[in-house]
C-alpha cells in the first residue's frame, strides 16, 4: 500500500490539472463536429465556384510558346519545348486547351541521334468547366496515349489545381494571375510532391505596327 501511494497521489494531481485546465478554456477552442452544409450553403459555394471560374479560366485563353523542364529535381532534368493553344468554350467560362509539348536527351552514337524521354503532352488536350449539378470544376484530360480522365479541380486565388489518382498521385497547378504575359505550370508526383514538370506559357510578344508613311518617303 505504501508503494501504490506515491502513484496514486501523482495521478490525482495530473487529473486536478486536466480539469483545471478544461475549465479555464474558452468553449469557443474546442471544435465539434462541422455542421451540415444547408441548401442555403450549398447554394452560395455554387454562386463563389462559378464566380472564381469566371474570373480564372478567361485568363487561359491565348497562344503561348511553352518552355521547361521535365524532371527539374532529377539528376538529369530534359528541356521542354512547344506550343499551347487555348481557347473558349460555348457561352461560359469553359476553356480548352491544346498542348504540343516533347522534351528528351539526344544521345549521340556512332552518328545516329537518339532521342531518349517520351511526353506525355504531344499532343494532350485539357478541358475545363463547371459542373452546376455537384458544385465543383472539373477538368477533363485527353493525354497523348489517347486516354481520358474526368478529375475534380479547384480553384484558389490565381491558381488552378486538378488532380489524377485516389490519392493524388498526380497533381496539376496553372498559375495565372490577371493581366499577366504568362502562365505557370506545374506537375507534382506523390505524396512527398516532387516536382515532375516545369512549364511557362508565354504569349507571343506583339511587334510594334511599323510607322506610317509620310509624303516624304
Amino acid at each position: 500500500m505504501k508503494r501504490a501511494l506515491p502513484g496514486l497521489i501523482a495521478l490525482l494531481s495530473v487529473t486536478t490539472l486536466l480539469l483545471s485546465v478544461t475549465a479555464d478554456a474558452d468553449p469557443r477552442d474546442i471544435a465539434g463536429p462541422p455542421e451540415p452544409a444547408t441548401p442555403e450553403m450549398i447554394e452560395a459555394r455554387r454562386l463563389q465556384q462559378a464566380a472564381d471560374i469566371a474570373t480564372l479560366l478567361p485568363r487561359l485563353v491565348g497562344k503561348f510558346d511553352v518552355e521547361g523542364v521535365f524532371g527539374p529535381e532529377s539528376p538529369r532534368p530534359m528541356t521542354a519545348t512547344g506550343k499551347a493553344d487555348c481557347v473558349a468554350i460555348g457561352a461560359g467560362p469553359g476553356v480548352q486547351c491544346v498542348f504540343h509539348v516533347v522534351w528528351g536527351m539526344e544521345l549521340q552514337g556512332q552518328g545516329v541521334n537518339v532521342r531518349m524521354g517520351s511526353s506525355f503532352l504531344a499532343p494532350a488536350a485539357y478541358l475545363f468547366g463547371f459542373d452546376p449539378n455537384e458544385v465543383v470544376v472539373r477538368t477533363m484530360q485527353l493525354d497523348t496515349s489517347g486516354v481520358a480522365e474526368d478529375m475534380p479541380t479547384t480553384i484558389n486565388g490565381d491558381t488552378l489545381s486538378w488532380c489524377k489518382g485516389d490519392m493524388g498521385d498526380f497533381c496539376y497547378k496553372a498559375y495565372a494571375p490577371p493581366e499577366a504575359d504568362s502562365i505557370q505550370v506545374t506537375l507534382y508526383v506523390g505524396v512527398s510532391k516532387v516536382q515532375m514538370l516545369n512549364l511557362r506559357m508565354q504569349r507571343p510578344t506583339k511587334s510594334a505596327p511599323p510607322p506610317p508613311r509620310t509624303s516624304a518617303d
